[in-house]
């Protein structure tokens, strides 16, 4: 009887913290909503900066995308904010 006893308790335990551990997996895999926002604006925009005719305009300049932020716009659109570091410097 007391072997029953332990063997609940033991497989109680295991299933106790197996339960911890994969939701704590879990939650270190989901993406901030906004960080992968602007990861896929960041994809967009290169792609659209190299393939128009402003690509002078952007090419000298260096995008802080880092400290982009959300925005709302007062009709309820969602915008991106990116700051710009400073122009790049020429290689000659």
């Amino acid at each position: 009887m007391k072997q029953k006893i332990k063997k609940i308790i033991v497989l109680s335990v295991i299933t106790l913290i197996s339960t911890v551990f994969l939701r704590c997996q879990k939650d270190d895999d989901l993406v901030n909503p906004e960080v992968a926002k602007v990861s896929s604006a960041k994809e967009w925009f290169k792609k659209y900066e190299s393939t128009t005719d402003n690509y002078t305009l952007f090419q000298n300049l260096n995008y802080d995308w880092v400290n982009a932020e959300l925005k709302i716009n007062k009709d309820g659109t969602q915008l991106i904010v990116v700051p710009i570091d400073e122009k790049k410097k020429r290689s000659r």
